[in-house]
C-alpha cells in the first residue's frame, strides 16, 4: 500500500521505458516496438482502476489520499428496524415500511460498500481526490450541501429500495460516495450499481431469506453462520461480521452485517468468489431481529 518507492522511481523507469522504444530499431523489430509502446498506453483502469495521469493528478492536488490503494471491500448492510427503532425521526424511517412487504422491511439494506485497507478497523481510508472543503462539511454532517455526485435518474432509481437513506432529505448516498467510493476508482453511477447488485444478491441468498423468515424472533447466532454457509460454502462464516446493540430491555438486536469482499470485484452471481476474512462483530449467542413497524 506504501506507494512512495513508486512514486520515486515511477520518473526514471518511464523515461527509461521511452528511450527504448523510440531508439531506432532493426529491420523486423517495428513489431515489437509498437507492441511495447501499445502496452504502455493499456496501463488504465483495468489494471489499477484510475489511468496514472489521474492518480497523479490527484496526489499532487494534495486532496486526500489516492484511490485504488486498497486491499478488500467491506460490504456493509444494515437491518433497517433497528437502525429506525433508534432513529426514527429520519426521512428514511418514515417511508420505507409503507409496505409491509417491502425490501427495507425484510432485507439487509446498503449502508455502503468500503474500500478498505488491512488491518484498519475504523476504515479510515477515505475522501480520495476530495476537497478539505468537501470532507469539512461531510464531517459536520451537511451531507445535502455536498456538490451533487450526479447519479443518473437510472441509479437513483436503482438505489431506492436498496438504499433508502438515499433520498434529498438525507443525502446518504452522497456521504457514502465522497467518504468511500471515492477510494474505488469507479464512477458513482458504477459505484452504485455495483453496490446495489451486491445487497439485492445477498437478499435472494438463502441467508438472506433466513433473515427475512425471522424477523420479529431471536435467532442464534451459529444459525445465522450456518444459513451463510449454506450459500457460500463451510468456512464462509469466517468472512461475515455481525454487529449488535442492545435495547432498552436488554436484548441484543442485529443491527449491521458487514460482508469482506476482494479488491476486484465480480458478478453479484459469483459472490462467493469474492469472500475474504471479516472480523467476526459485536453480537452475542443469541440475537433478536427487529420486526418492521406495523403501519
Amino acid at each position: 500500500m506504501n506507494n512512495m518507492p513508486i512514486r520515486k522511481w515511477a520518473p526514471i523507469l518511464l523515461a527509461a521505458a521511452v528511450a527504448f522504444i523510440i531508439q531506432p530499431v532493426r529491420a523486423g523489430d517495428e513489431e515489437t516496438a509498437a507492441a511495447a509502446a501499445s502496452s504502455l498506453s493499456r496501463i488504465d483502469s483495468s489494471q489499477w482502476r484510475l489511468s496514472n495521469d489521474a492518480l497523479m493528478e490527484q496526489d499532487s492536488a494534495g486532496n486526500g489520499p489516492v484511490a485504488g490503494h486498497f486491499d478488500n471491500y467491506v460490504l456493509a448492510l444494515t437491518w433497517l428496524p433497528a437502525f429506525c427503532e433508534q432513529h426514527p425521526d429520519l426521512a428514511e424511517c418514515g417511508f420505507a415500511f409503507h409496505s409491509p412487504d417491502g425490501f427495507a422491511a425484510k432485507h439487509l439494506i446498503l449502508h455502503g460498500l468500503w474500500p478498505n485497507q488491512s488491518h484498519d478497523s475504523q476504515h479510515s481510508y477515505g475522501f480520495c481526490g476530495v476537497s478539505p472543503d468537501i470532507e469539512s462539511l461531510d464531517q459536520s454532517h451537511q451531507w445535502c450541501q455536498m456538490p451533487n455526485p450526479g447519479l443518473s435518474q437510472a441509479a437513483l432509481s436503482g438505489l431506492a429500495a436498496v438504499m433508502p437513506g438515499a433520498n434529498p432529505q438525507s443525502c446518504l448516498e452522497w456521504h457514502e460516495w465522497y467518504r468511500h467510493g471515492s477510494c474505488s476508482g469507479y464512477s458513482p453511477e458504477e459505484f452504485f450499481n455495483r453496490a446495489g447488485a451486491l445487497v439485492r444478491a445477498v437478499a435472494q441468498s438463502n441467508f438472506g431469506n433466513f433473515l427475512a423468515g425471522h424477523a420479529g424472533q431471536t435467532v442464534e447466532l451459529a444459525d445465522l453462520a450456518k444459513a451463510f454457509e449454506a450459500d457460500y460454502g463451510p468456512g464462509s462464516a469466517a468472512d461475515v461480521g455481525f454487529d449488535c446493540s442492545r435495547q432498552g430491555d436488554g436484548r441484543e438486536i442485529l443491527s449491521e452485517v458487514n460482508i469482506g469482499l476482494a479488491s476486484q470485484l465480480l458478478a453479484p452471481e459469483q459472490l462467493g468468489k469474492m469472500l475474504v476474512p471479516q472480523p467476526r462483530g459485536s453480537c452475542p449467542a443469541d440475537i433478536f431481529l427487529v420486526p418492521a413497524p406495523s403501519r
